[in-house]
């Protein structure tokens, strides 16, 4: 994570309670401001989510509106063959790709109806699950986020009742181990 913060010149990480300890150990290395996504005390922490949104609320400033060309998101591999890789894409390119998913079957309005449902089970640091998670906003779907890894997927789809499941054959590979596992 270090790295990451100091290849993109990041001064501002949100995390959940879970990972305050780490933020911690980062905060000792670097200088850097922590939003908290729960309402908890700790040091560590510079505003809670719920924090920041009241100080927003009450400190509106005008837009400033990115620029197609300007920097959307950095994706960095996991880093386990060497040093994470970042690619960045633009709001030109994160669009285009948008675009193509909502033109395409099973995104087209000829399918893609409002109200459908997706269970997203990908990491939100994925590409994939970036675009798929913006195309169902743009056209009206819900999003369902994974909680907690593979072992609370059966619990989850089930209440979630997606009408669209997307995955990857990594992630069929590991619910297959895993309930090939459980049988045995």
């Amino acid at each position: 994570i270090l790295y990451i913060l100091e290849t993109t010149n990041c001064n501002h990480i949100f995390c959940s309670e879970e990972m305050l300890q780490r933020v911690g150990e980062i905060k000792q290395q670097r200088k850097i401001d922590c939003v908290c996504f729960d309402n908890v005390k700790n040091p560590i922490i510079r505003f809670t989510l719920t924090e920041l949104m009241t100080f927003g609320k009450h400190d509106i400033v005008q837009p400033d509106l990115p620029e197609m060309n300007d920097t959307c998101s950095i994706f960095f591999t996991s880093g386990t063959s060497g040093k994470p890789k970042g690619a960045i894409h633009t709001h030109s390119t994160i669009t285009h790709a948008i675009c193509c998913f909502c033109f395409s079957a099973p995104f087209h309005e000829k399918y893609m109806q409002r109200g459908q449902i997706t269970y997203s089970y990908l990491p939100l640091a994925h590409v994939y699950a970036h675009q798929i998670d913006h195309t169902f906003l743009i056209n009206g779907g819900h999003i369902y986020m994974n909680g907690g890894g593979i072992k609370y997927f059966a619990t989850e789809v089930k209440m979630a009742s997606p009408t669209f499941l997307i995955v990857v054959p990594r992630v069929l590979q590991k619910l297959y181990d895993t309930f090939t596992a459980t049988i045995e």
